[in-house]
């Protein structure tokens, strides 16, 4: 085995609330790419996005990585732009004099065009460029669209800020450290895949017509194609740059076509590899395997399955407070509402789901900006939620109600005890802090609600585009600054409550026990060797407490001497 390098890595898990929810568990993608970097002496950086469900991922998020002929994928999106306004034609003839020739020893356009003035349309132009990596077509290109500060300037205004296109073919290959200053992130490279596949950049026609280009590319066949069968579909781009025996750059990115007809983007850099070049490609060959086989046996296990937060059969809406909210029912018998925490809607409640509706009327909701709710005009809240869930209750006409919260749903939860408790026979609030300070949570904690908030605010001063950081900016700044309920506030609560934790959660154990005393008709759990996501992880223990606590009466204090 090689000798390890390491690196330090930065890894992301991102959930992105989606339109359509096959929720893939990336948590099993992270050892096997793990695993397969430790064997190499290079720098990685992965971005992948599922097109149809806006399941995301992204590794080594940070560093700017050099593009290389990547950057013949956005050239291209400026030139057919320019085509579309009736600037260019792809008809239109270009003169390719010896001079500029001279400087490319290796280039698909002078072999098919050996003369020393070349004529050639844009259209060529394009082909060479996109599905031969031409380096000669590319700067011509360039040339056409009066420099790379036009190309950059028009991908920036797309709202793709981490993307710099500064340098021609010919200038870096005169000065090869030039490279470095085409860099692009692995996610905002995804993110403009993704919103070129959805149309929202180029027309049908020239969309289609790209995406052809794409999938005839005639280099790097053996990067992410390389381990994918044959008769797997791939539109992709490549970048390669190498100079004084280091690999500078081995890049590919492109869409993947899934054999459910589903699309998967996918951008892997490989930087600074000290590989030779057939183990670097081999890199981004084994990155895509897994990613591709993580997706298809998805696909897969899904099939026939309920797809918890996407299901037709069982999903509504009903219009509250202004914002259009998606709700599931399942299940018949007393109602059971279920309140998602920050990250997951009501795919998250997957496993409570399938395990209640075997004995009450489950109604699972998603708050709004989550899921398939509409964020609305007012700020996120957890005051806002609570009103919008006590709405809801209003709106379904409950006699009486269970409400199981976890996280943020577990705030709402108590914020309904304290508020609207009419109509609420039980709450189980999980995982849940009545103050965002280190006298509730974990210094840690604190520190990241902080670190995500500040860098959504900046990603919206400088317009970014490759998410919505309008929802990331007021998700974060929710629990960055709220909620702030006093003990005076708990007092109020005058329905039984189950205050449930765990001894490894992100909620300190005091602050939980600090609710528990608070609340007259209060119960309390703290599971050990368990963390704030044990419902997930442990679905099968935090199901079995919750059901004994709802199907048994409340006992109060005097219980213990009987």
């Amino acid at each position: 085995m090689k000798k390890i390098h390491l690196f330090i890595l930065t890894w992301s898990l991102i959930n992105i609330c989606a339109a359509q929810n096959n929720q893939v568990d990336f948590g099993i993608l992270r050892p096997k790419i793990e695993s397969i970097l430790k064997q190499y002496k290079a720098v990685v950086g992965i971005s992948v996005t599922h097109l149809e469900t806006n399941d995301t991922f992204s590794f080594n998020n940070k560093i700017k990585f050099p593009m290389q002929s990547v950057y013949k994928f956005p050239l291209a999106l400026a030139v057919l732009y320019q085509v579309e306004q009736g600037n260019l034609s792809l008809q239109k003839m270009v003169e390719v004099k010896k001079e500029m020739q001279a400087f490319f020893n290796w280039s698909p356009l002078k072999k098919a065009h050996p003369e020393d003035l070349i004529k050639i349309s844009i259209e060529e132009l394009l082909y060479y460029s996109v599905s031969w990596s031409d380096n000669l077509a590319c700067d011509v290109l360039f040339d056409v669209m009066k420099g790379t500060k036009n190309v950059n300037s028009y991908i920036h205004q797309l709202g793709f800020k981490e993307i710099e296109i500064a340098y021609t073919e010919t200038e870096i290959g005169r000065n090869p450290s030039l490279m470095y200053k085409n860099y692009c992130k692995p996610i905002t490279m995804n993110a403009i895949l993704k919103k070129f596949f959805e149309g929202k950049i180029l027309n049908p026609t020239n969309t289609k017509y790209l995406i052809k280009l794409m999938t005839n590319t005639q280099s790097g066949l053996a990067r992410i194609k390389g381990n994918l069968s044959p008769e797997v579909m791939v539109a992709h781009k490549t970048g390669t740059g190498s100079s004084e025996g280091l690999i500078n750059a081995c890049n590919d990115v492109g869409i993947i076509n899934l054999p459910n007809e589903n699309h998967v983007a996918i951008s892997v850099f490989v930087m600074n590899s000290k590989e030779n070049y057939e183990t670097t490609e081999r890199i981004i060959a084994l990155i895509s395997e897994e990613i591709f086989s993580l997706f298809n046996k998805k696909e897969k296990e899904t099939n026939g399955k309920i797809e918890y937060g996407n299901n037709s059969n069982a999903g509504h809406y009903l219009m509250i407070n202004g914002a259009k909210h998606y709700y599931e029912t399942y299940g018949t018998g007393k109602p059971l509402l279920l309140i998602h925490g920050n990250l997951t809607p009501t795919r998250g409640w997957a496993p409570q789901i399938a395990y209640f509706s075997k004995k009450y009327k489950v109604y699972s909701i998603d708050c709004r900006g989550r899921g398939k709710t509409e964020l609305g005009n007012d700020s996120l809240t957890y005051m806002q939620i609570t009103k919008d869930m006590a709405e809801f209750i209003k709106k379904m006409k409950f006699d009486s109600v269970n409400i199981v919260g976890k996280s943020d749903g577990g705030i709402i939860g108590i914020l309904l005890g304290i508020y609207f408790p009419e109509h609420i026979k039980k709450i189980v609030a999980f995982g849940a802090n009545m103050e965002p300070d280190t006298n509730s949570l974990f210094p840690e904690t604190v520190s990241e609600m902080h670190v995500e908030r500040v860098k959504a605010d900046k990603m919206l001063a400088i317009k970014d585009a490759t998410q919505n950081w309008l929802l990331e900016q007021q998700r974060y700044r929710m629990m960055e600054y709220q909620p702030h309920i006093s003990a005076q506030d708990l007092q109020k609560i005058n329905v039984p409550v189950l205050v449930m934790s765990t001894d490894r959660d992100l909620i300190k154990e005091e602050h939980t026990f600090f609710i528990y005393k608070n609340i007259s008709k209060a119960n309390l759990c703290i599971l050990p060797n368990e963390k704030h996501v044990m419902a997930k992880l442990n679905p099968d223990l935090f199901n079995s407490t919750v059901d004994k606590y709802l199907s048994e009466p409340y006992y109060g204090n005097d219980y213990r001497f009987k």
